[in-house]
């Protein structure tokens, strides 16, 4: 091959070489798709409306209290389970009386006559306030359930702290549905649909500091890279707002004065309020 001919292959191989690189450059970086809007990519606003906020104005996250600290770090040593045992997942009742069976695992069950409920497992049944549970027998807790309207319903279990927080490790909760009857289609979340279980203490206690407390289920994973927002969760306190997108207690001290009021709601990659309404709780 002439030398000339050799000059002509290197200057191929280099206009090719310049334009791959042009190519790489000039394309626009991905963007990161908004949950429950698959095709729609979220824009600059929408994520920097949907940045996770602190509570201002009359609210303020204060930390635990000091006993509450204590006792957190008491029972960090164990990592509770819950095991459906029966009736199993998706069973359609036919009785009004059912006996629910869960399997409690590596969670110190107490409760003391003077000093009250300790370690326990808490009960949900759709929005209603939770059932607490403080004995086991070998392991396992017989729960007698309360009498189901017919028709659809999810149940959450948690082992839960003497304060009412739910233990978030993998293991310590669990969610299932029954139908009473026969089913009704539409009125509870899917199997795989994220949906919000807000835990309500509010029966252990009160005044200030405001104990919030929640679950989420099949909430997918986020803050893998910065601006990755597939979930928030707007809490609402006598109408002062905040977003939140991980799931951690707050306690949250505010005016001290009236009734409180406590929403949450459950927002997608967007802003926009996720369905079904259970997402939406007051």
């Amino acid at each position: 091959m002439t030398a000339s001919g050799r000059f002509l292959i290197r200057l191929r191989w280099i206009t090719a070489l310049v334009c791959l690189v042009w190519l790489i450059t000039s394309a626009e970086p991905a963007s990161a798709w908004g949950w429950g809007r698959i095709g729609a990519p979220n824009n600059g606003a929408a994520t920097d409306s949907l940045k996770p906020t602190v509570p201002t104005g009359r609210l303020q996250e204060v930390a635990p209290p000091g006993a509450v600290q204590q006792l957190k770090t008491a029972l960090s040593d164990h990592h509770p389970q819950l095991k459906l045992i029966s009736p199993v997942d998706g069973t359609v009742l036919q009785s009004v009386e059912q006996t629910l069976v869960l399997e409690v695992g590596d969670w110190p069950l107490t409760e003391d006559p003077e000093l009250g409920l300790g370690a326990h497992v808490a009960l949900q049944i759709d929005d209603q306030p939770p059932l607490r549970f403080s004995e086991a027998e070998d392991g396992r807790l017989r729960i007698q359930l309360p009498a189901l309207a017919p028709g659809s319903h999810r149940f959450t279990a948690y082992a839960a702290t003497p304060w009412g927080e739910a233990v978030k490790a993998p293991g310590g909760s669990l969610q299932w549905r029954f139908d009473q009857l026969q089913g009704l289609a539409g009125t509870q979340p899917a199997p795989d649909a994220p949906w919000l279980a807000m835990v309500s203490p509010a029966d252990l206690g009160n005044g200030e500091p405001l104990f919030l407390d929640w679950l989420i289920w099949n909430a997918p994973l986020q803050n893998l890279r910065e601006g990755d927002a597939r979930w928030r969760l707007r809490i609402s306190i006598n109408g002062d707002s905040f977003l939140v997108d991980r799931q951690e207690a707050l306690w949250i001290k505010g005016n001290g004065s009236g009734p409180g009021r406590v929403q949450m709601e459950l927002l997608d990659g967007v802003g926009e309020p996720m369905s079904p309404a259970v997402n939406n709780q007051l």
